[in-house]
C-alpha cells in the first residue's frame, strides 16, 4: 500500500511537470520552431505608417523578442502590439529601405524585403534650417537690397487643435522675436496651422479670415486638393475712386509639382526634390457703380528636398490690372524667395 502511494504521487508531480512546461511553451514558440513571415503590410511605404507583420511562431507576448529592420532593432515605442501571429509596429524616423527580420530567443525569421519612400519632412526638435531671402522685383528678378537671412527651428511639441505637432519657430535676422508656426505628419501628409499659408495681411487687395484649423499643405500620393474657399464682401482702395466694395469666392489649393534634382549652393550639392504649388486664387467683381470683373491667380512654389525638409520656396510677383471704362489701375504685388543656406535635422 505504502508503494501504490508513493508510486501515485510521482507519477501526479510527473504529471504537473509536463503541463507546466506545455503551458509555458504556449506563451512563445517550440524551442526547434523558427518564426515564419508570411506577410507584410504595406510593403512599400512611408516613414510613420504602421506596419502589419503576419506570420507564425511570434510568441503571444514580445518579451525580449524584437524586429529588425534593415539590420536596426527596433526602439520599444516602435511597437504597436504583438502576438503569436500579427505583429503590428510603427515604422521609426530612421528606417531605410532593407529586410524584415523577426527575433525570437536565439531563432531568426525569414527576412522580407520593405521599402521605404522618400521623407520629405522629417521632423525633431532641434533641427533647424537656415534660409537666404530676397523680395522680387515685378520681373521676378531678386532685389538684391532686400536681402535679409531667417533661421527656422523646431522648439519642441504641443497638442494644437487636437493633434500632436511640432513648434516651428521662425526668427528673422535682428529679431528678437520669432514667429511660430505648428506642423504634424500623418504618414506621407504633411499638415500646418493654416496661418502658415493664408497670405500675410496687405499681401492681397482682399481682407481674409484665418480658420484655427489644420490644413493639408503636401502628400506625395495625390494630385492636387483644396485648403480653402471664402466669400468675400470687402473694400478694396482704387486711389481716386476711393474705397470700392469688391466681393467674389477666394480660394487656397495645392497641386503636386514635379520631382527633380535641384543643385543648391553653400556646400548643399544635388538634392532630390519634390515640388508643391500653392494657388490663392479670386474670382469676383468691385462695384463702381457697375460691377466690374476683378479675376487673379498668385503662385507660390515650395521644394522639399529628400531627409532634409524645406529647400526652397518662391512665391510669384503678380501685377493686378483693373479696368474701369478707360482707365487700368494696377496693384502690384510683390513675390518673394527664399533658398536653403544650411541646415541640421537631428
Amino acid at each position: 500500500m505504502k508503494r501504490f502511494v508513493l508510486l501515485t504521487l510521482f507519477l501526479s508531480i510527473s504529471t504537473a511537470f509536463f503541463f507546466s512546461c506545455s503551458d509555458n511553451s504556449t506563451n512563445n514558440p517550440t524551442n526547434n520552431t523558427n518564426p515564419t513571415i508570411a506577410s507584410i503590410t504595406p510593403n512599400v511605404a512611408y516613414i510613420g505608417q504602421d506596419l502589419i507583420i503576419r506570420g507564425k511562431y511570434f510568441g503571444n507576448t514580445r518579451d525580449s523578442s524584437y524586429v529588425e529592420l534593415n539590420g536596426s532593432k527596433l526602439e520599444i515605442t516602435n511597437y504597436i502590439s504583438w502576438s503569436d501571429s500579427v505583429i503590428t509596429i510603427k515604422i521609426p524616423r530612421t528606417a531605410i529601405t532593407g529586410q524584415v527580420v523577426i527575433n525570437v530567443g536565439t531563432k531568426k525569421s525569414n527576412s522580407v524585403i520593405l521599402t521605404i519612400k522618400p521623407n520629405y519632412f522629417p521632423f525633431s526638435v532641434g533641427s533647424y534650417w537656415m534660409f537666404e531671402n530676397f523680395i522680387l522685383n515685378m520681373d521676378q528678378s531678386r532685389d538684391l537690397t532686400s536681402r535679409y537671412v531667417d533661421s527656422t527651428f523646431i522648439e519642441g511639441t504641443e497638442l494644437k487643435y487636437g493633434k500632436d505637432s511640432y513648434i516651428l519657430a521662425a526668427l528673422v535676422e535682428g529679431s528678437t522675436t520669432a514667429m511660430l508656426y505648428n506642423f504634424y505628419s500623418d504618414g506621407p501628409a504633411l499638415y500646418s496651422t493654416a496661418d502658415y499659408v493664408f497670405p500675410r495681411e496687405g499681401a492681397t487687395p482682399i481682407t481674409l479670415v484665418i480658420p484655427n484649423d489644420w490644413v493639408l499643405i503636401a502628400h506625395p500620393d495625390s494630385t492636387q486638393w483644396t485648403i480653402n474657399t471664402q466669400q468675400i464682401n470687402s473694400t478694396i482702395d482704387l486711389g481716386n475712386l476711393g474705397s470700392r466694395p469688391i466681393k467674389g469666392t477666394f480660394k487656397i489649393y495645392v497641386q503636386k509639382g514635379e520631382s527633380k534634382v535641384l543643385n543648391f549652393d553653400y556646400g548643399i550639392g544635388d538634392v532630390n526634390t519634390q515640388e508643391y504649388k500653392i494657388f490663392y486664387d479670386f474670382a469676383g467683381s468691385i462695384n463702381i457703380g457697375a460691377d466690374i470683373p476683378v479675376n487673379f491667380t498668385l503662385t507660390q512654389h515650395n521644394w522639399y528636398g529628400e531627409n532634409i525638409g524645406l529647400m526652397k520656396t518662391l512665391m510669384e510677383s503678380k501685377t493686378i490690372t483693373i479696368k474701369v471704362l478707360f482707365t487700368s489701375y494696377d496693384y502690384n504685388i510683390q513675390g518673394m524667395e527664399s533658398t536653403i543656406l544650411r541646415y541640421k535635422i537631428q
